[in-house]
């Protein structure tokens, strides 16, 4: 590229994946909320007269306020309040979007749930997908250079500074990234800011989290859970497919609408994603026998991942907002398979002998 020119493609914050889940939790947390706040007090009109305030205006408000942090000031230190703020406002925005697809405004849509669930997924695959790539070096310039400019605004810490440090030392042999590195090489460091109360707070789970994944005791307990659950999913199935009505059968005889010539074509979507799913999961319960546990971690993993993004928007549509609980558990599931798997496979690499 020549000196003076400017490459249209926009440069991606380092912890861009960070701030997106910030993003995605702050908005997920508040659906949840505002939905069992209106179930618990039996849905309550707060307007005066016959003035409706719809929670969506309050979402404008919340949303607002985050652009209008970020396009009025710089530095990092109001990215991630902002950030968890238009998290909230969009949690207020979307939770309404049954009143706009349908003609009588209804807010209680029955497929608002599955709508809402769908939108979610989606934005969570564009964040995995825009921070899929690793990061150029014009990428890597640009965000070690937006760190430092942290010295001028609220002082540098530690963790920027060596966070800028590791972006430029891949890149050293590039005149800028040198010349960059060396300026922040050469600056001091401020003191470290001490975390808030909040923070601190999500750090200790954090920190519980990591310790209860490295014991047997957890590790036995939510895999004993996993299989559990695919063995009584597996069931359910071949149930509804085999023994639907039939003496020892769970679905009771001559209730039809159970059956499996009775589904909806809805119903049959999930009802294959859960059979893949299960399918998929009872493929790893052998090698788990074996003492193969990094396979049959990447098994369980697949099957969760197939319950989490094809199966449960069927569920919500079913189901409505009823399905959140199965849905946490689900999440809370995949995410402890996950960081086992990535014990595993960490242990592994370091058992293995390295390439004469």
């Amino acid at each position: 590229m020549a000196r003076g020119a400017k490459s249209g493609r926009p440069v991606r914050s380092f912890d861009v994946g960070q701030r997106q889940d910030l993003f995605l939790i702050a908005a997920v947390t508040t659906v949840i909320i505002i939905r069992l706040q209106l179930w618990i007090t039996n849905y309550p009109s707060l307007s005066p007269g016959k003035l409706h305030i719809a929670h969506l205006l309050w979402g404008g408000v919340f949303m607002t306020a985050a652009i209008w942090m970020l396009a009025s000031y710089i530095g990092r230190r109001l990215v991630a309040p902002a950030v968890i703020i238009g998290g909230v406002g969009f949690g207020f925005f979307i939770d309404e979007v049954g009143k706009f697809v349908t003609a009588d405004n209804d807010y209680f849509f029955q497929p608002t749930a599955a709508i809402i669930y769908v939108v979610f997924i989606v934005l969570f695959l564009v964040s995995r997908w825009i921070g899929s790539r690793r990061l150029g070096e014009r990428e890597r310039i640009a965000n070690a250079a937006a760190l430092a400019s942290e010295k001028y605004i609220d002082g540098m810490s530690p963790y920027e500074r060596e966070t800028a440090i590791e972006l430029l030392e891949p890149i050293r042999g590039n005149p800028q990234a040198k010349e960059l590195l060396g300026a922040i090489e050469a600056t001091r460091p401020d003191a470290e800011e001490e975390p808030g109360r909040l923070e601190r707070l999500v750090l200790w789970m954090q920190r519980t989290y990591d310790d209860w994944v490295q014991t047997g005791w957890f590790q036995a307990t939510m895999i004993g859970a996993v299989v559990i659950s695919i063995l009584v999913t597996a069931f359910g199935i071949i149930d509804l497919i085999f023994l639907s009505g039939s003496p020892g059968s769970a679905v009771a005889p001559g209730y039809r609408t159970d059956g499996l010539g009775n589904l909806k074509v809805g119903n049959l979507f999930p009802l294959l994603s859960s059979t893949v799913a299960s399918a998929i999961g009872i493929a790893g319960i052998i090698p788990l026998v074996r003492g193969d546990r990094i396979k049959a971690y990447r098994r369980f993993r697949l099957a969760l991942m197939i319950s989490v993004f094809i199966t449960y928007p069927f569920v919500f549509a079913e189901s409505s907002f009823a399905a959140v609980s199965g849905l946490l558990v689900t999440l809370a599931a995949l995410g402890t398979v996950s960081a086992m798997l990535r014990q595993e496979e960490q242990e592994a690499s370091l058992r293995s002998p390295e390439p004469v």
